[in-house]
């Protein structure tokens, strides 16, 4: 048997192995330029004056297999809070059979979601300090969306999308007067797509690359829509950890219950998230 919150850490461990895979693959990725933005001619433009669009223009695929890495990154994260609850109700001398980190649809189903997934059976603060995480949708979003994404895994590739991360605005000059355009972001759909429509201006050719940067994010008919895929699955990842260190030090006050082994980090080194605002599902 391993000591009190050390299954869990095995798992958060695994996730962000599985996170840094994933950031090696996306860097490779976009470090091949699989995506342009071009000044072109719009197809089928019928009228006299001549008009130039920034056009995107998609070298490769995004790889199929990211989904894969995203999936097991979401899955160990899930993981891991089922094992934090086992050894919760393990500390509390409690049977582990049945025992599953609790998530709710709403606010007023969180007691009936404790009691069917078993965490009743750890000691009272501990119960306490759950219910502070708001497992539960209009609650803490972040915490909620890895339970969604973990079923949405299981049925539904989680295939990321592109967008263009930043576009430089900058001045376009028509008619001999300049006109400011500010920075700007979009997501990609297509091959073709085009971003912007202008008359011919003298500082753009037809055929010039407009410098863009580009990245992935989550598409929109997943739990993290438009967030960008590296960042999410970070903060995802250190709500976890700090989820399962508040735990532990809950646990650890209890001077003859649980003492950390020697070979654990100190406390302190996460920050703990409640929640995120930065465009998480309610």
């Amino acid at each position: 048997m391993l000591p009190p919150f050390e299954a869990p850490r095995l798992k958060l461990r695994r996730a962000e192995r599985h996170l840094d895979e994933l950031r090696q693959e996306i860097t490779a990725f976009l470090g091949r330029k699989p995506f342009r933005l071009v000044v072109e001619r719009p197809p089928e433009w019928n009228h006299s004056w001549e008009v130039y669009a920034w056009t995107i223009r998609i070298g490769e695929a995004i790889p199929v297999g990211l989904s894969a890495i995203i999936g097991d990154t979401v899955h160990n994260l899930r993981t891991a809070l089922d094992l934090l609850a086992c050894d919760l109700v393990r500390l509390n001398g409690g049977n582990t059979k049945g025992v599953y980190f609790p998530f709710a649809a709403d606010a007023s189903g969180l007691s009936h979601q404790i009691r069917d997934k078993n965490l009743n059976r750890a000691a009272g603060d501990v119960v306490q300090l759950f219910r502070s995480f708001r497992p539960y949708r209009g609650g803490n979003r972040a915490l909620r969306a890895i339970h969604d994404l973990d079923i949405q895994d299981k049925h539904q590739a989680l295939i990321p999308v592109a967008n263009v991360v930043d576009a430089p605005g900058g001045t376009l000059v028509w008619e001999g007067q300049p006109n400011k355009i500010p920075p700007w972001k979009s997501p990609i759909t297509h091959d073709g797509q085009m971003l912007v429509m202008m008359p011919a201006v003298a500082n753009w050719a037809l055929g010039d690359e407009v410098p863009a940067t580009f990245g992935l994010i989550f598409s929109e008919d997943e739990i993290l829509a438009n967030r960008v895929v590296i960042e999410a699955l970070h903060e995802l990842t250190e709500l976890v950890a700090g989820i399962i260190e508040a735990f532990e030090v809950l646990c650890a006050s209890r001077k003859n219950n649980y003492t950390p082994p020697a070979s654990e980090p100190p406390k302190g080194h996460r920050s703990l998230i409640i929640g995120s605002t930065r465009q998480m599902p309610p």
